[in-house]
């Protein structure tokens, strides 16, 4: 099977196969085919935990692209005119 070239900085998740959740991990460590992986949000403490995974454990974590907003709008704005105005 072709894995992905894996680096350090990657964002992935534990495969489905092996009981993974939608935890992301960030690689803190990578060599060929296995590596060290650390939680990419950890609210329990300074301490992170790390874990030693294989290329196959793992997969790229994609997240999804933020939908662009569509203006509601008919048309352009109106502008207003510049210059001096009198004060009312």
């Amino acid at each position: 099977m072709n894995e992905p070239n894996y680096q350090a900085g990657d964002r992935v998740r534990i495969a489905p196969k092996w009981d993974g959740d939608d935890t992301v991990y960030v690689i803190v460590e990578w060599n060929i085919d296995r590596g060290v992986i650390t939680p990419l949000y950890w609210p329990h403490g300074v301490l992170r935990p790390q874990e030693l995974a294989t290329a196959e454990m793992i997969e790229p974590a994609h997240f999804p692209r933020p939908k662009i907003r569509k203006s509601r709008s008919n048309g352009p704005r109106q502008r207003k005119e510049k210059g001096n105005q009198e004060d009312a």
